[in-house]
């Protein structure tokens, strides 16, 4: 178990998902107890997300919560799996409405961590701009806002939620000096995930600023990082964002360039 789990751990390392989730199937295979299963899929569905097959990580995260009802019964719900759940089924795309309300639930739990409730802010106001719902977006903000200066809140985690919140329905300045804020924040940050989705927010925002010289920047950066760590679901979304950019220059050649 120890020997395969090191080589799929491995292939997600250095940024070959596909490779790995094929190693982490096979590494259950070896698994002797529900402690091992419940590792191996967490890493098996971290490996589906990062190349956008997210209907498979949802059954893989299903799986896992099956597991610790019967490990943990009394275990807090609100967990890494929960928000691993919460990202696959806002990917796929199939059921905005009951997410949402799902997030806002989540955002005012007394039960869960600081921390996981600001996670699920941040998602709520993706889910809540990408169905225009102005309203949700208030009161997300709202409820996440006494525990933003709580010492536990990753400070990238504070930012994007304010570039996010004021890009859509807040202080357009506001966005830009976090948006700067967020990505001066993620330059050193060890975590592909956490910086390639800072990233992201951060593009999108400069976007939406009309600061085009800049987000271009960030969005080319952001392919390079996710070619360089394997998140394939990330280079599909930055190189989007660039063929809209460069289509609207009129610049055929490097749209079509992006384009294949």
């Amino acid at each position: 178990f120890r020997t395969a789990r090191s080589c799929a751990e491995h292939l997600l390392d250095v940024g070959l998902p596909r490779d790995a989730g094929q190693a982490f199937e096979r590494v259950l295979e070896y698994c002797v107890t529900d402690e091992q299963r419940l590792l191996v899929l967490s890493k098996l569905a971290t490996s589906l997300q990062m190349c956008g097959r997210w209907d498979e990580s949802k059954r893989v995260l299903h799986k896992s919560r099956q597991l610790q009802a019967r490990t943990a019964p009394n275990a807090n719900p609100h967990d890494d799996v929960e928000l691993g759940l919460f990202e696959s089924r806002w990917r796929a795309r199939l059921e905005d409405a009951s997410l949402l309300d799902e997030l806002k639930v989540c955002a005012l739990a007394d039960d869960a961590s600081p921390s996981h409730r600001v996670m699920c802010v941040l998602l709520g106001l993706k889910v809540a701009a990408g169905v225009n719902d102005i309203d949700a977006m208030e009161k997300l903000y709202l409820a996440t806002a006494p525990i933003l200066t709580n010492p536990t809140i990753a400070p990238a985690c504070r930012l994007e939620v304010e570039v996010i919140y004021h890009s859509v329905c807040g202080d357009r300045q506001k966005a830009e000096q976090a948006a700067d804020e967020l990505r001066s924040a993620v330059r050193d940050e060890r975590d592909p995930r956490t910086r390639l989705r800072a990233l992201c927010n951060v593009g999108v925002a400069y976007r939406l600023a009309g600061r085009t010289d800049e987000a271009v920047a960030v969005f080319s950066e952001l392919v390079d990082l996710s070619l360089a760590h394997g998140f394939l679901s990330r280079i599909t979304f930055a190189c989007l964002e660039l063929i809209r950019f460069y289509l609207a220059s009129g610049d055929v050649p490097q749209a079509r360039a992006h384009m294949e």
